[in-house]
């Protein structure tokens, strides 16, 4: 049965063929109960604003089911999340130029359970690697669907983005992301995980867009510090700066070429709103049999490549952590990343080469400027309550049916345009062009920093100008 493209072509149809399908897959037997659809309502998956990169809907469903006997079982209620392409022309191309949609699809289908069947075998099962139950899912050039397991229904929620992740959240987090760092090395050294999944390979496309996104950020900053007296000195800094900071920015994502590094499977989205965290206070005396479950699963898995694993620390924690919280605990928080790491490779008796806590520490240095950028681009999309991607996913008059045909023509405008623009676009001489671009559409951003309303945003930036330069970063 074909798959629904978005929201509005949920039916009861499709949703009767994934219970049964479902059901159909986890049973041991051969005949299943015939499941009966007695209500289902699809709602929104992301607050608003949030979630442009895809379409993310809820689906809550009561169903009934018959035995072979014909005895009528209780009502059972199903809670389901479903991923589309975004409805955005932009984003929606975009993930498919950079194989989003099959690198998650993937990642939930058939990579995982690769990896944890892997440890399992050698292991016990002692690192199991947590995300989503699947239930469904469908990604080929032009389609995507992913139905997965709700899993805010049984207690599970995502840390607030603006307070930055505690000591305790932040372990766990690390101890998730060493897991699948070395167990997707030590896997790779008999399966060859870029022959079976190609597209997960590096794409150096992207180097054009975290620059341009880097250069609007720094510009935004320094006419913030200029107008600031006590931070005039960082205006300077960055002024003299930047190129040296761009360039050293290349190298570190071009780090993937760097054979010091033990390369393997990475998130590439590895900041606090990917992380949920099981929140005890919000189970009931009826969810008693879900006491066991992990404590921490790892959703949004669209960016995930092959890479340096350091690049997803610098990530998680200068995206996701406070100033306050880095210069209490970083020390503590690397070295329990890499225990985790090396006890991990050394169960599964594989060496990893010139890999001592210092070479892992000297890496980390190495790229520093990694996080810092990736801190202030990220920290900038997350934290701003006024940035053109906020209004791009809000809902539109276009969406009335009567306008259909006008949505139509439009999103065949934009999409031509976006074809025609992107090749364009994605080579090192468009950087000049781009980040013109970007600084135009993120106009909203720059006012939302120089007007310090947005004090969480404008705290984490100038927190991470202050470290960096403390580092001798900005020198």
């Amino acid at each position: 049965m074909n798959p629904p493209a978005s929201r509005k072509q949920i039916s009861k149809k499709w949703v009767h063929y994934i219970l049964q399908e479902n059901m159909r897959m986890k049973s041991n037997s051969s005949t299943i109960p015939e499941v009966t659809i007695k209500e289902f309502k699809v709602g929104q998956g992301t607050k608003p604003g949030e979630g442009y990169q895809s379409e993310l809907v809820t689906l809550d469903i009561i169903a009934s089911h018959n035995t072979d006997d014909q005895q009528i079982l209780p009502d059972v209620e199903y809670h389901y999340m479903i991923k589309f392409f975004s409805k955005e022309v932009h984003s929606r191309e975009t993930n498919k130029r950079y194989n989003s949609h099959l690198k998650e699809h993937a990642i939930y289908t058939e990579i995982i359970k690769d990896l944890n069947n892997f440890q399992a075998a050698i292991t016990g099962d002692k690192f199991p690697i947590h995300i989503p139950d699947l239930i469904y899912g469908k990604a080929n050039k032009t389609e995507f669907i992913l139905v997965m397991e709700n899993i805010k229904t049984t207690g599970y929620t995502t840390n607030d983005k603006y307070e930055g992740l505690d000591y305790e959240k932040l372990k766990e987090a690390i101890v998730q992301i060493a897991r699948l760092h070395a167990i997707s090395y030590a896997y790779d050294k008999s399966h060859n995980i870029l022959q079976t999944y190609p597209f997960l390979e590096e794409n150096n496309e992207m180097l054009v867009v975290y620059e341009c996104f880097c250069i609007m950020v720094l510009d935004y900053m320094r006419e913030l510090f200029s107008i600031n007296k006590e931070l005039k000195y960082l205006a300077k800094k960055v002024e003299i700066s930047k190129d040296r900071i761009l360039m050293k920015l290349k190298e570190c994502l071009r780090s993937s070429e760097n054979h010091h590094v033990p390369n393997c499977i990475i998130h590439g989205d590895c900041w606090s709103g990917n992380f949920m965290f099981k929140n005890e206070e919000k189970l009931t005396c009826m969810d008693t049999d879900r006491a066991d479950e992990p404590r921490c699963r790892v959703v949004d898995w669209g960016n995930t490549g092959w890479g340096s694993p350091i690049k997803d620390l610098q990530y998680l924690i200068y995206v996701s952590t406070t100033v306050e919280t880095r210069k209490e605990h970083l020390e503590s928080i690397l070295q329990l990343y890499y225990d985790t790491y090396v006890d991990i490779t050394t169960r599964m008796n594989v060496l990893v080469p010139d890999w001592s806590y210092n070479s892992f520490h000297r890496e980390w240095k190495n790229q520093s400027v990694y996080g810092f950028c990736i801190g202030l681009i990220l920290n900038t999309l997350t934290l701003s309550k006024l940035h053109p991607w906020v209004y791009n996913n809000q809902p539109s008059v276009l969406d009335n049916t009567m306008c259909f045909p006008t949505r139509m023509l439009i999103e065949g405008l934009k999409l031509g345009m976006y074809k025609l623009m992107v090749p364009i676009m994605s080579k090192p001489s468009a950087v000049k062009h781009l980040s013109g671009m970007y600084k135009m559409s993120f106009k909203t951003t720059k006012e939302e920093l120089l007007s310090g309303k947005n004090k969480a945003l404008n705290k984490r930036l100038i927190d991470l100008f202050q470290e960096a330069d403390e580092k001798g970063l900005l020198d």
